[in-house]
């Protein structure tokens, strides 16, 4: 009854959950996940909505196929709002140094996805260019400046590219939240991180990075109301006391990541509590 691409055994496996009893759950966080993970082609007579939505901010993604007026849709908020709650300092600490979220460029494995053609240059030429701006940048503000290595790089893969910046591998968040300032040269997630601590983001650009990153950090800029610096022209930027348009940050963190009056709590934890009371009341 079901028409799902071969190439797609994580949306079975949500379809396999959601079929085993009578109250079926789907979780949606925010946009972390392709938008064809949760598209399916199904038929409505042999598959019913479902009963129970438990939502990051939205439930747009999810196929009006399967959810209607008779679905409870529950927002939680994104894990992306607990792991940078979880790394946040005391207010009395003070945030000493500027963040890099490093992309890996053109080495990016997620290419064979966006497409192979995103940078118009090789990884030499986009590490040599970043270095550049990074020790201008880090001269110009008398700050010190820590890589967060990209999630799916390996420890001590990128050392090399970008020496004699320190790079830290799997503690993006934690770098954040002591952050300063964070410099992102592609699109990243983590800006998500830097909203919630409310940390000033600046985007990194070159004509040679191609459309979709382009595309991606206007989209940001806008919604952040933040700036976007070309490498080369980082001696022209004020990299001094900068700070975050508040109502901006409030409307992203809202839309993207927790809205406004939903539970701190961990999310999962209110998902058992709701899968208790649903199950108790039957």
């Amino acid at each position: 009854p079901l028409h799902i691409q071969p190439d797609a055994p994580f949306r079975a496996k949500f379809i396999r959950l959601m079929r085993r009893g009578p109250v079926a759950w789907w979780e949606v966080l925010s946009q972390r996940f392709p938008r064809q993970i949760i598209q399916m082609k199904v038929r409505k007579h042999t598959l019913r909505s479902l009963d129970f939505v438990w939502a990051g901010t939205m439930v747009a993604p999810i196929s009006k196929q399967i959810i209607d007026t008779n679905t409870r849709i529950r927002y939680i908020h994104t894990y992306d709002y607990e792991d940078a709650k979880s790394s946040q300092l005391s207010s009395d600490d003070e945030k000493g140094y500027i963040v890099l979220l490093d992309s890996m460029g053109p080495a990016n494995p997620d290419h064979g996805v966006i497409g192979k053609k995103t940078y118009r240059m090789s990884e030499i030429e986009y590490y040599r260019e970043l270095r550049a701006a990074l020790a201008t940048i880090a001269d110009s503000a008398s700050t010190e400046i820590i890589v967060a290595a990209h999630p799916r790089a390996k420890m001590g893969t990128l050392d090399s590219s970008l020496r004699p910046f320190k790079v830290k591998y799997g503690m993006t968040p934690e770098l954040i939240s002591q952050a300063k300032l964070v410099l992102d040269p592609s699109f990243s997630a983590a800006v998500s991180f830097a909203v919630v601590n409310r940390v000033p983001i600046v985007f990194l650009s070159s004509h040679q990075f191609g459309t979709s990153v382009e595309l991606g950090q206007k989209t940001l800029v806008k919604l952040l109301n933040t700036f976007r610096v070309s490498l080369r022209d980082v001696s022209k930027f004020n990299w001094n006391n900068l700070t975050v348009d508040a109502d901006s940050y409030v409307n992203y963190e809202n839309t993207f990541i927790k809205r406004e009056g939903v539970l701190e709590e961990p999310f999962w934890q209110q998902v058992i509590q709701d899968i208790h009371q649903i199950t108790a009341n039957q």
